[in-house]
């Protein structure tokens, strides 16, 4: 079967994320848990997504 990575790390050659915009996304975004992931309107008022959502 499938066997969760619990490695908070990110992959070996996984380029390094030095924005902290996309690595609030993406704390938010990837969550185990579904319940706990943002809404699309929560998505959409992200100031990484809100300048690209008014487009």
């Amino acid at each position: 079967g499938l066997v969760a990575n619990e490695n908070p790390q990110p992959p070996y050659g996984f380029p390094e994320i030095r924005s902290t915009l996309v690595q609030d996304l993406l704390h938010h975004c990837l969550q185990r848990n579904s319940n706990r992931r943002p809404t699309h309107r929560w998505l959409a008022c992200h100031p990484l997504t809100a300048s690209a959502a008014t487009v």
